[in-house]
C-alpha cells in the first residue's frame, strides 16, 4: 500500500543544533594543531598566513609561533656563509623554491677592509674575525643585527696563540629552541695554546666583557708527540654541551670546550686513527659528531671511507674508543671517483653538521654538497655549489615578511610597538 503523498503526508524533518560543532578548519584548536605540523620552512607560515583572514591571525600570533618553534625544535638548514678577503660575507642559498632564500638577503654585512674569516656559526649566529680592525664580528644575518667583541689583549700580545672559536646562545629560558635565538644573550669561545698548555677566553654578552682565563696546563712534551698547535683547518663542532676541535697536536687529539662547567679537556684520539703526515697531505680529515644514543663519535674521513670510532664508558668513569664501522661514500652516493679527486687531495671535505645531526660533504672538484646521516645511511645531495673552501652551514628559523621572534608580519608588528 502506498503512502499518502497528498497535502496531509509526514514531511522528513532537518534537524538543527545551534552547538553542532565548526568544521575543523573553522575550529580554532584544531586548526592550531593542524598548522603546527607544517614543516619549519621559509615559505610555510607565510603562504599559509595568505588564506584567510582567521589563518593570518592565528599565524601571526606571538604564542602560535613559539609554540610552532618548541613543536618543531631543530631549525632546517637553510645555506652555507663564505668569506673573501675583501671584507665581504656572502651567502649561498641550499633550499629549493619556494624555500630558496634569495642571496643579496643575508650577504649585507660589511667588515671593512682587511682579511676577514668565519670562525664559527651556531644558533644562527656567525662569528667572524676582522684581523685589520683586531676585532669580532657576531652577526645574525636574519635580524641584520651585529656586534663588535674585542679581541683579548693576550692574544693581541701574541702571549697565546690561537684564531679558533665559536658563538653559542646563551639562553636561560627553559625549553628554549636554538635557531631563534635572536634576542637572546650569547658567549663566545676562543681557545689558544703555548707551549704550557691549552686556554681559552669566554665573553659573555650580557656582561659585555670577557671572564677569566681558563686553562688546561699540561707537562713538557720534548719529544713533539703532542705539539699543542691547533691546525688552521680545524672545524668545531657542537654536540650537546660542549664544543670539540679536531685534530689537536701531532697525534690527532680533540680538544673539549664544556660551556656548561667551563673546562678544558683533551681527549687522545682511536688508536691508529690519525696520521698527521697524511692530515697535513690533505688525504684525512677527522671530527667530532653526535652518536647514537648520546655521548660522541670520532670519524675520520679517508679517500671517499669514513670510519667511525664511538666512545663509551667502562662502568668505572673511564672512557674509550670501540670502532664502530666504516662507512663507504663512493658506493652509497653512486660517486665515480676520477669525477672527483683532485692530485692527492681529500675527494671529499667536511664542512660541518647540520641540527639533524647529517654530516655535510662537499666535493673538492665539483662542489656538490651531500648530507649524510652516518647512522641510518640516510642522504641527500642539495641544489647547491661551494666550490668555496671555507664555507659554514647556517641553519635557522626564517619566515619572510614575518617578525623572528613574535611571528607578527611588518606591518603588524609596527603598529603594535
Amino acid at each position: 500500500m502506498q503512502g499518502n503523498h497528498g497535502q496531509g503526508a509526514v514531511r522528513p524533518m532537518r534537524m538543527t543544533c545551534q552547538g553542532a560543532p565548526a568544521p575543523p578548519l573553522e575550529d580554532g584548536n584544531i586548526l592550531s594543531m593542524i598548522l603546527l605540523r607544517l614543516p619549519p620552512l621559509p615559505s610555510s607560515l607565510p603562504r599559509a598566513s595568505l588564506v584567510c583572514k582567521p589563518w593570518r591571525r592565528l599565524i601571526t600570533d606571538p604564542r602560535f609561533h613559539r609554540r610552532f618553534l618548541a613543536h618543531h625544535k631543530k631549525a632546517p638548514l637553510l645555506g652555507f656563509f663564505f668569506s673573501d678577503y675583501g671584507g665581504r660575507i656572502g651567502f649561498r642559498p641550499a633550499q629549493d623554491p619556494p624555500n630558496r632564500i634569495p642571496a643579496e638577503r643575508l650577504s649585507s654585512l660589511q667588515l671593512g677592509v682587511g682579511i676577514t674569516i668565519i670562525l664559527g656559526c651556531h644558533h644562527g649566529r656567525l662569528l667572524v674575525l676582522n684581523f685589520r680592525e683586531q676585532h669580532f664580528v657576531v652577526w645574525d644575518p636574519i635580524t641584520g643585527d651585529h656586534h663588535h667583541v674585542d679581541i683579548p689583549q693576550m692574544l693581541k700580545e701574541n702571549k697565546i696563540l690561537g684564531r679558533h672559536g665559536v658563538v653559542v646562545c646563551a639562553s636561560r629560558e627553559e625549553n628554549h629552541v636554538h635557531g631563534a635565538c635572536h634576542a637572546e644573550p650569547f658567549q663566545v669561545v676562543l681557545i689558544g695554546c703555548n707551549k704550557e698548555g691549552v686556554f681559552a677566553f669566554v665573553y659573555s654578552s650580557e656582561a659585555g666583557t670577557w671572564g677569566n682565563l681558563i686553562s688546561l696546563l699540561l707537562p713538557p712534551q720534548p719529544d713533539m708527540a703532542f705539539h699543542l698547535i691547533v691546525p688552521v683547518d680545524c672545524r668545531s663542532s657542537l654536540v650537546g654541551n660542549s664544543v670539540y676541535w679536531v685534530p689537536v697536536g701531532m697525534m690527532g687529539a680533540a680538544l673539549e670546550f664544556n660551556l656548561h662547567s667551563q673546562t678544558i679537556a683533551i681527549i687522545d684520539a682511536p688508536p691508529n686513527a690519525f696520521n698527521f703526515n697524511a692530515f697535513m697531505e690533505q688525504r684525512l680529515q677527522p671530527f667530532i659528531v653526535p652518536a647514537d644514543g648520546g655521548g660522541i663519535s670520532f670519524i675520520v674521513l679517508a679517500g671517499f671511507s669514513v670510519h667511525v670510532w664511538k666512545r663509551v664508558s667502562n662502568g668505572d668513569g673511564d672512557a674509550g674508543w670501540v670502532f664502530k664501522n666504516t662507512v663507504e661514500l663512493s658506493s652509497l652516493l653512486s660517486l665515480k671517483p676520477r669525477d672527483h679527486r683532485i692530485n692527492t687531495q681529500e675527494p671529499l671535505k667536511i664542512l660541518g653538521l647540520d641540527e639533524d645531526d647529517n654530516v655535510i660533504f662537499r666535493s673538492s672538484n665539483t662542489g656538490v654538497i651531500y648530507m649524510v646521516h652516518l647512522e641510518t645511511l640516510q642522504f641527500k645531495v642539495l641544489s647547491v655549489n661551494m666550490n668555496d673552501s671555507e664555507a659554514y652551514p647556517f641553519s635557522s628559523f626564517y619566515t619572510g615578511g614575518m617578525h623572528p621572534e613574535t611571528g607578527m608580519h611588518g606591518d603588524e608588528d609596527a603598529n603594535n610597538a
